[in-house]
Parts: C-alpha cells; sequence; structure tokens
C-alpha cells in the first residue's frame, strides 16, 4: 500500500504519512515537483521541521529517492508558499553531489555561529572563518565524516563545509 500525492510523492509506508506534521499532510496535496519521489524511511528522523527560510513558518525537509534513478536526495517544502526546493537525488548541490547515499546524519542546527571551512584552488584546506547564521540549517554528515550544513542565504540554500 502507498500513500500518493498527485504530484508523485509516495509514501510507502502510511504510518510515514500519518506521522508528519498536520499542516503539511494536507499541504503536501497542492505541492508542484517535476520529479517523482519516495519518503525514505531510512533515517531516524524521516523528516525535519524547522523554519528554514525565516519567514515566520515552518517548513518541511523530506529525505527522499529518485523513482528513476534511486539516488538520494532532500526536498524541501517551504511551509507559506509551498515552494520546493531538491538538494541531490539527481541534482548537484555544494559538495554533497547528486546522490546523497553517503548521508547516514542529518538534524537540525540551530546554532547562531559556525565555522567555515575554505580550500585552495587544488582543494587543500586553506582556512576557517567564523560566520553568522540568520536561519536554523540542516546539519548532514556521513557516520563519522565532517558535518555540513544546508542554510537559506540570501534567498536560496548554501552549502557551508564546516569540518567538525
Amino acid at each position: 500500500m502507498s500513500y500518493s500525492n498527485a504530484q508523485s510523492i509516495v509514501f510507502t509506508k502510511p504510518e510515514l504519512w500519518e506521522n508528519l506534521p498536520e499542516d503539511f499532510d494536507l499541504a503536501l496535496e497542492e505541492v508542484k515537483i517535476e520529479k517523482s519521489f519516495f519518503v525514505d524511511s531510512g533515517l531516524n528522523p524521516f523528516f525535519l521541521e524547522a523554519d528554514f527560510n525565516g519567514d515566520g513558518y515552518l517548513d518541511l525537509a523530506l529525505r527522499v529517492i529518485d523513482k528513476e534513478t534511486d539516488k538520494i536526495g532532500i526536498l524541501i517544502i517551504h511551509g507559506k508558499t509551498l515552494d520546493t526546493h531538491l538538494l541531490g537525488a539527481g541534482s548537484n548541490f555544494g559538495s554533497g553531489g547528486d546522490d546523497y547515499k553517503w548521508m547516514k546524519v542529518w538534524k537540525l542546527y540551530r546554532g547562531k555561529w559556525a565555522y567555515k571551512t575554505t580550500f585552495t584552488e587544488n582543494g587543500d584546506i586553506d582556512s576557517s572563518e567564523e560566520i553568522k547564521l540568520s536561519n536554523i540549517a540542516i546539519s548532514v554528515a556521513q557516520s563519522e565524516g565532517a558535518s555540513n550544513l544546508i542554510v537559506w542565504n540570501a534567498g536560496k540554500y548554501e552549502w557551508i563545509h564546516t569540518g567538525s
């Protein structure tokens, strides 16, 4: 059995759909997307909810699998506008590439400051600079690798390698 909306976000387990925040279980029926995805329950929690873009409304992040390519990524849905942002799952984003199979950990990062690692042209670590974050970010990592932040900045999502 699968729960699905007309725009092809498929919940293969009914409990996933039933565990979404109330505002989003109905709103997902109105979301417009260009690809078809399965909601991936491989991480706990299977969704993150916070005001990622700073507009005062809760947004939703789902770990998804592209139905055609099996590539994993993050689909972020803004709560006020229902705009979608696909990171990975066939779309290159930051140093994460187009397939987030490597992502074993994701969680909210509520800190107001982070240390952004910068690199030289040949890929060596250059330095680290402290940056102020305006919004809650998503921290992503391999199980024992360096963490990275996905943060809304100047009207789009940005990848920040934190190195920690």
